[in-house]
């Protein structure tokens, strides 16, 4: 999963308008906050002392070390939400000092691949301010050479999986309908003949601060809600309790 999380960071961190921009924001928000339960995944199987760069019981270290450097580089997202996602991850997953200095070359590789353009014009521009930073903590020095050319734009890598039929089929979104079990009325409300708002009424629609919003982030907002109601009518969450859940997804 770690290159998906990371093409996909990479490829929102620049916009061409300010729509897409609402959009990527979304998606490195969601991505970040992602990443850090996989890595709280990990961090189940840690011992007494132990980090995640030596919980060694779960994956391997390359890994579990490529999905430090990651969460490192999100802290110096320019949206204040990720970078706290970022920031707390960091913090659980024993983002000491020591540590960053443990993984220092594998970031030094990220930030060089980033200045030179093979993620895109967004994490060129991200690496410089990382750079600055780090150099004037005294923790690298600064690249050597002329500044690279400006990068173009980073797209998602296309992906094959022509060995398994069944793969294919799922990336394609062909899930049959046995498939979605109880979850399958939510699946429906929010990519199938029903959207969110015909089968949860548009419960945001009224409210000031959500009309201004645009469409895209209103469909998301949507999605969420719905997704609160459904967990919550499976769970019999009482309807102030579902309330505050909704207030806290959103905020």
């Amino acid at each position: 999963l770690y290159r998906a999380f990371q093409a996909v960071y990479m490829a929102t961190l620049h916009s061409c308008s300010p729509e897409e921009e609402n959009r990527h924001q979304i998606i490195r928000d969601r991505t970040t906050m992602l990443l850090g339960k996989v890595i709280d995944k990990v961090l189940e199987h840690k011992r007494f002392g132990q980090d995640l760069l030596n919980t060694d019981e779960c994956s391997t270290r390359e890994t579990r070390e490529a999905l430090l450097v990651l969460i490192f580089m999100m802290r110096w997202d320019l949206d204040a939400s990720v970078k706290r996602y970022a920031n707390g991850t960091w913090k659980t997953a024993g983002g000491a000092p020591k540590v960053q200095k443990a993984m220092m070359p594998s970031i030094e590789k990220l930030l060089s691949q980033m200045r030179v353009g093979d993620f895109g014009i967004g994490a060129q521009k991200m690496s410089a301010r990382i750079y600055e930073e780090l150099v004037k903590a005294g923790e690298i020095e600064a690249p050597a050479g002329e500044e690279p050319p400006a990068a173009q734009h980073f797209s998602l890598p296309s992906v094959e999986h022509a060995a398994n039929p069944e793969i294919v089929r799922i990336a394609a979104g062909e899930i049959f309908e046995d498939e979605l079990g109880e979850a399958g009325a939510f699946q429906r409300a929010i990519s199938g003949s029903h959207s969110a708002t015909e089968t949860t009424g548009d419960l945001l629609g009224s409210h000031p601060k959500f009309s201004q919003q645009a469409p895209e982030v209103r469909a998301h907002c949507q999605v969420v809600v719905a997704s609160v109601i459904f967990e919550g009518k499976k769970k019999k969450v009482s309807g102030p309790k579902m309330a505050q859940l909704i207030r806290e997804q959103l905020t």
